[in-house]
């Protein structure tokens, strides 16, 4: 990047903040594709790429990613630096609020045929309060996020069913019945309590056995899931991990962008540094076309004169 390139005595150059910014959407925009995103700059393979995601009890797993981030620096006449370090976080694991209900609460099948008892319904409500949950009877993939843990199960639990011709409440009906009028569906746990779901200002209920838990990061851990089997998992070597991602074939040599020509080309250590950098390449911002020179190519028309300050170009050495 010729604007970084400094000598002692010359007045530095000054680079607008959003190209950088680019730069690093674009270094992360694969990662973001093949990856489960957290955060601006934490991305977590759930295929087991980095290692299989371990088991952390509470119907919650443990996941190996990895942090990237791109800064530019004077270093060779001008490179930009991409530190990579291992990132570890926790997931809610896919799967039914039933199977969730049953690992947590370390219950049967046959305790759910009556409401939950009154520690029971304050440990779940503990864990399922304001995490989103997707309803698995329609087609329409519908999510809500969970307010509270109701009173009664779906045999008992009522609500106005509306006529779609006046869309007015016309009749009081159970969970229970409208599930089977409606969808043919009979439920296997009628007597479970419902969750309260969506918005305050509205009572929804839905049964628990028609929601799944969709792939939702943990916000935190209690203190008691960290055992040291968890630790153990987490802290393994960064500096493997980090040469394992290298070589692995998920950041070396992997173009960066659809509309972009720039590579990562060679990778080099970083002493007593759990990070890794990129070798130099150079690329030119230029508010005059006429005065690029002929061997330089736009990256793309895609990214020329529409995200840049100052009515920059970015060009890439070719």
């Amino acid at each position: 990047m010729q604007a970084l390139k400094y000598k002692p005595g010359e007045k530095r150059k000054e680079i607008p903040q959003s190209i950088s910014q680019m730069l690093e959407v674009m270094f992360g925009h694969n990662s973001s594709i093949k990856f489960v995103k957290v955060g601006r700059n934490n991305f977590f393979p759930m295929g087991g790429e980095f290692g299989r995601p371990f088991d952390i009890g509470g119907g919650k797993e443990g996941v190996t990613g990895f942090f990237s981030s791109l800064r530019p620096a004077a270093w060779k006449d001008g490179s930009l630096l991409l530190n990579i370090d291992v990132a570890n976080t926790s997931f809610y694991k896919e799967q039914p609020v039933i199977d969730f209900l049953m690992e947590t609460l370390r219950l049967q099948a046959q305790d759910l045929n009556q409401t939950l008892k009154p520690y029971h319904k304050k440990s779940l409500r503990k864990e399922l309060k304001n995490l989103k949950v997707q309803v698995t009877h329609s087609l329409v993939p519908r999510t809500y996020r969970v307010r509270d843990i109701g009173e009664l199960g779906a045999d008992r639990q009522t609500f106005m069913l509306t006529n779609p011709e006046t869309q007015q409440g016309e009749k009081c009906c159970l969970f229970m019945n409208y599930f089977s009028m409606r969808y043919q569906m009979r439920l296997r746990f009628p007597k479970l309590n419902c969750l309260m779901v969506g918005p305050q200002n509205r009572n929804v209920y839905v049964p628990m056995e028609i929601e799944a838990i969709p792939l939702v990061k943990v916000d935190h851990l209690d203190a008691d899931s960290t055992t040291p089997e968890i630790l153990d998992c987490f802290l393994t070597p960064e500096l493997w991990n980090i040469m394992a991602r290298v070589t692995n074939g998920y950041v070396e040599q992997r173009p960066v962008t659809p509309f972009s020509r720039m590579k990562i080309e060679r990778f080099t250590d970083c002493e007593n540094a759990g990070a890794a950098c990129t070798s130099a390449f150079n690329i030119y911002m230029h508010q005059d076309r006429s005065n690029v020179p002929a061997s330089m190519k736009a990256v793309s028309d895609l990214m020329n004169c529409t995200c840049f300050e100052k009515g920059y170009e970015l060009y890439l050495d070719n």
